[in-house]
């Protein structure tokens, strides 16, 4: 299944596909140019106010389909509503609600009758996920073609058809996108790994664009007896190298000595509940991924097989074509993940000085 980076990404291509005799979204060369795709899908969605109508969802997975019918209304780039009409799946039921205003993100179990409240600064709606990077990466890592026209909704959608191939699996998106603000209207993925397939498609129905909404529609009164669950908060921070990522945690970070061919390209805090954790991610030509993570240790156990590297014990774990090592020094926990050769990522333990 597409990521939600990969699915914007995807939505990019295909104003690039339908777009290609536009001199201003490719190079002299006619390669893609992501920074101008991203500009010019930014323009489209920058025209969308509001829009509201109802999502169903269908998840076929080992013979076995599920379906979740949802009524939304969003007004970007950070407010949303969502309550779920009908389910049949077991996390989910008939009025679960999900409220989005500024900041702050409350959830509520109807067959419980409790919510909780997650405050937050992640950003959220079409003008604040699109990104040149993501763009980039889909258009490296995927066969990408347009497959004509459609109506989705009553709504004229152009049709983009993008396989990718990889030692983790194989998949397939077909999406279909609104001819005039660029919102995905329906899309369809089916991902195989190993000996499992599943299809996830996706479909609006009802949909309006910019009818004016109601203030009140992105706060929430608890229903009578509501009970509050629980209160947490979740933050990040990016920053432009390793060394200002360390100096802004109260913990070490010291930077691992990486692959030939890798390179960094981004560093983020992540708080929760004011737990601030580092994260540091490295790419080669390939757009492979390392990703290098530190955090403050704590008493709960890591799954997986331990072997020792010099005098410190390593853990192990292997997702896909991923592998994970993860090891504690001190008060600090520290974890490599990417799609290189245990071998090798077990020979980078010993170069983070700690």
């Amino acid at each position: 299944m597409l990521s939600k980076q990969q699915l914007i990404g995807t939505v990019a291509v295909a104003l690039l596909v339908v777009t290609a005799g536009c001199s201003a979204a490719v190079t002299d060369s006619g390669a893609p140019d992501p920074e101008q795709i991203a500009d010019k899908i930014q323009e489209r969605t920058d025209e969308i106010d509001s829009v509201r109508g109802e999502k169903v969802t269908t998840i076929e997975r080992d013979g076995e389909t599920n379906k979740t019918v949802t009524r939304f209304v969003q007004r970007p780039p950070n407010e949303s509503w969502s309550e779920v009409v009908s389910a049949d799946t077991g996390y989910q039921s008939a009025g679960d609600r999900v409220v989005r205003s500024d900041g702050r993100i409350v959830s509520y179990d109807a067959s419980e009758n409790n919510y909780t409240v997650l405050e937050t600064d992640f950003a959220a709606g079409p003008g604040q996920m699109i990104s040149a990077e993501a763009i980039e990466r889909t258009l490296n890592q995927s066969n990408v073609s347009f497959e004509g026209t459609d109506t989705v909704a009553g709504r004229d959608v152009y049709v983009v058809s993008l396989d990718s191939d990889s030692e983790a699996g194989t998949s397939n998106t077909t999406l279909k996108v609104d001819q005039e603000y660029w919102f995905p209207l329906e899309y369809t993925t089916t991902s195989q790994f190993g000996d499992t397939e599943m299809t996830m498609t996706v479909t609006h129905r009802n949909v309006t664009f910019n009818e004016p909404v109601a203030d009140d529609r992105f706060s929430f009164d608890p229903p009578e007896g509501a009970t509050l669950e629980r209160t947490s908060s979740v933050g990040s921070e990016e920053f432009d190298s390793v060394e200002r990522l360390d100096a802004a945690t109260g913990f070490d970070v010291p930077a691992p000595s990486v692959p030939d061919g890798y390179s960094f390209e981004s560093a983020n805090t992540f708080s929760t509940d004011g737990n601030t954790s580092a994260s540091v991610v490295y790419t080669n030509d390939t757009d492979a991924r390392l990703r290098y993570s530190v955090s403050p240790a704590t008493d709960a156990g890591m799954d997986g097989e331990t072997v020792t590297v010099g005098s410190t014990e390593v853990t192990v774990s292997e997702f896909g074509s991923s592998t994970r090592v993860a090891w504690t020094c001190g008060d600090t926990q520290y974890a490599l993940t990417g799609e290189l050769a245990r071998e090798q990522l077990l020979g980078l333990v010993e170069s983070v000085d700690c």
